[in-house]
């Protein structure tokens, strides 16, 4: 479970998204400067109940980030039935040790458990839920603040009125208090329903409704059911929305706020997961780093209980009568565990006494295996995480998906699952192309005097009009009336060739079906034979063309496993109107940007926008991530595509109709050179960026991409990495058992 990944559903919408990567890179970057430092390695302790899955959950999500903060975690976990006066001796021991440097209590508490007392009873030094370097600072608070802070907002937000809904483990008493010693307009409620009775509410109640005349903000952890706040419940003068909620569902993480809000385009949204939240988890790390500092600076403070706390002694008074003397007695350290391990129990520092110290009852083995399973999947994350290299895809839609599926190919064939799955869509997509190259011949060859010389044009006419065009049986007609010789006799005495309408039709919405090796010599009634006959099976190619399904609505990914490490090929729906809300999310920590430009749309133009020449549409997107914000020290790996339909297009259309700075007629070599000058002119002068000229549509070509890719612009990284490249002999292998699996 990752809160640091933002939803796919959520990125097309046109609300304004408010995620915490931007704060998180800048939290993390600070870690890994001073995690280290002095020597001393960091260490946050959290005390577990186990209440279910959503519990364990939580503990392997943050043992995730301590992992990337290099922050050593350790568990302690506590029988769900433990008494109060339980939990705060485990917490005594816990300030006691002087390896552990930040403390966290892991919600929700067991209900036999007073929450309050034990949340006082931590040193503020090591309490990074409430304090900063021992200073009262609630972490959910100071989490939203830096939120809107780095989105420009702090300003706004003294003027707004902030409306807090709910209560749980984020929003507490001290979270509102802070939030009011913040901000001026401040009010709480438990419940989000206007009708609500807050005469009888703990914290202050609403003086206003949620939609006030002053724009508003709200704050919600409402446990009302996922997606709880309809856009029905969001007036026009709320113009915030924050969202603490948090279901773990089968799809995954959700929060409060209804996917319909997303489409909003007056709203800011900081979303559940990809919000607040992964904040809050880097800043418990960066306190606990702190933390380290302060006490290695103090050299030990003494005894935690009493000069860091102001309360009745009365109140910390543990009763031990009901324990027996074998449960009092520390345990013995075990020479068996490293410094660095995590464990269940903390062993007493040498200088403590005896007395001073009270030992949690001895644990079942279940709970042992529980923390190292927890400390498997720590392992295992971290590994991965260091060993994956995101490659972020831009450019050609087409090309993109081509990529992923040559990449996707390399580690999965097709499975016969897929490619029936692959038949129904290359059939529905072939017979759509074949319909509108019908419609065509009805609108220009379809006249009644013509359709009375020659019938088979009023069948063309019947078919386009056909009120269900998807029905098998029409579609059967359809595909027979097309391969029928009569058609193309009939037109050719009126002028007109078939052939010509459908290249003309394919040139100007799918070219990669004419410049495709597997279907460029063919005309359109030879596929619909081959795709439409009883016993036909897709190939590769056939996927590649005709199916346009999407896994999802803004990335589909690949992965490619090598020896040493793991590369994650992620494409990206290429829309303009809607890339400047996600793209910071999905490419912040990219190794790579995969950029593919399809070198034979140099004459092509845009479908929405004719006016608008594709290839330099490309270029003017790679212009804005070239010269992006997001990109400052990111390499570049441009592919120039489809480069031997290029060549050949070149000598029937020249490249100085759609370029006129391009002085080379129709010689090949100068025409890549001049596309390529003009990728490299418009990258920065510091700019990493290597050009790549290929035919994708092979695995041998998209195996050689990969291969110089990962010797130019991803050298650097794996040489810091430690990591080996991809020889030319493991690329062989790969491509031989490619190829065996095929005959």
């Amino acid at each position: 479970m990752e809160l640091l990944t933002l939803p796919l559903a959520f990125q097309n919408g046109s609300a304004r998204l408010l995620t915490g990567d931007l704060v998180v890179r800048d939290i993390e970057h600070w870690c890994h400067r001073k995690a280290h430092k002095g020597g001393i390695q960091p260490v946050m302790a959290v005390v577990f109940f186990n209440t279910g899955p959503d519990a364990v959950d939580y503990v392997k999500i943050k043992a995730h980030v301590a992992a990337r903060a290099g922050v050593d975690y350790w568990v302690y976990e506590m029988p769900v039935d433990a008494s109060t006066i339980e939990v705060m001796s485990q917490v005594k021991e816990l300030n006691m040790d002087l390896q552990i440097h930040g403390i966290l209590i892991q919600r929700p508490l067991p209900q036999q458990l007073n929450e309050a007392k034990i949340m006082r009873y931590i040193d503020p030094i090591k309490n990074i839920e409430e304090y900063d370097k021992g200073q009262a600072d609630n972490i959910a608070a100071d989490a939203l603040v830096r939120l809107l802070a780095r989105y420009g907002m702090s300003e706004s937000a003294q003027q707004a009125k902030i409306q807090i809904v709910g209560f749980g483990n984020i929003i507490t008493k001290e979270f509102i208090k802070q939030m009011k010693r913040q901000f001026p307009y401040v009010s709480a409620s438990k419940d989000f329903d206007p009708s609500y009775d807050t005469s009888t509410d703990k914290h202050e109640p609403l003086q206003e409704e949620v939609q006030a005349p002053r724009a508003s903000m709200i704050i919600s952890e409402l446990h009302r059911g996922p997606g709880f706040i309809k856009e029905s419940m969001i007036k026009p003068e709320v113009s915030v929305l924050v969202d603490l909620g948090f279901y773990v569902t089968e799809k995954g993480v959700i929060g409060d706020v209804s996917h319909a809000l997303f489409d909003r385009t007056d709203l800011a949204i900081a979303p559940t997961p990809g919000g607040v939240l992964p904040i809050l988890l880097w800043i418990m790390m960066e306190r606990t780093i702190k933390a380290k500092q302060m006490i290695a600076k103090e050299d030990l403070r003494g005894c935690c209980c009493s000069p860091i706390m102001d309360y009745d002694k009365e109140n910390v008074y543990i009763n031990t009568s009901g324990f027996d003397e074998d449960s009092l007695k520390c345990p013995k350290p075990d020479a068996s565990r490293g410094a660095g391990s995590r464990r269940t129990r903390a062993e007493k520092p040498p200088s403590a006494r005896e007395e001073d110290c009270l030992s949690l009852p001895s644990y079942p083995a279940e709970a042992e295996a529980r923390t190292r399973a927890i400390d498997l999947y720590l392992a295992a994350e971290s590994q991965r995480s260091k060993r994956q290299l995101k490659i972020i895809l831009f450019g050609d839609e087409h090309e993109k998906s081509l990529f992923l599926k040559q990449t996707r190919l390399l580690e999965v064939p097709l499975s016969n699952e897929e490619r029936a799955d692959v038949r129904a869509e290359a059939r529905r997509f072939v017979a759509s192309i074949c319909r509108e190259c019908l419609h065509i011949v009805n609108e220009h060859a379809c006249k009644p005097e013509w359709i009375n010389a020659h019938p088979v044009l009023g069948r063309v006419k019947e078919i386009v009009s056909s009120e269900d065009p998807y029905d098998e049986e029409t579609v059967e007609s359809m595909v027979n009336l097309y391969c029928d010789d009569e058609l193309r006799l009939a037109l050719n005495q009126f002028g007109y060739n078939l052939e010509t309408i459908e290249r003309r039709f394919l040139n100007s919405r799918f070219p990669h079906i004419l410049t495709c090796p597997c279907t460029a010599n063919g005309n359109l009634s030879k596929l619909l034979k081959r795709i439409f006959a009883p016993e036909y099976v897709p190939t590769e190619h056939d996927w590649f063309h005709f199916d346009q399904r999407r896994s999802g609505r803004v990335a589909q990914e690949a992965l490619i496993h090598r020896d040493s490490h793991t590369l994650q090929l992620l494409q990206i729906t290429d829309r303009s109107t809607q890339r400047r809300k996600w793209i910071h999310v999905l490419v912040d920590d990219a190794a790579c940007l995969l950029f593919i430009c399809n070198l034979a749309i140099y004459d092509q133009t845009l479908l929405e926008d004719e006016t608008v020449n594709r290839l330099h549409e490309d270029l003017t997107l790679f212009s804005s991530l070239a010269n992006s914000r997001w990109f400052p020290q990111t390499p570049f790996f441009v592919i120039l595509s489809n480069v031997s339909a290029f060549r050949n297009k070149i000598l029937q259309s020249p490249l100085s109709k759609y370029f006129r700075k391009f002085e080379g007629g129709n010689d090949g070599d100068a025409a890549l050179a001049f596309i390529k000058g003009q990728f490299q002119e418009l990258a920065k002068d510091d700019q990493n960026i290597t050009i790549h000229v290929a035919d994708i549509s092979t695995a041998e070509g998209v195996i050689a991409a990969i291969e110089t890719m990962e010797n130019t612009s991803l050298d650097g990284m794996l040489k810091e990495l430690g990591m080996k490249h991809v020889d030319r002999d493991s690329l062989d292998s790969t491509l031989g058992q490619l190829i065996g699996g095929k005959k």
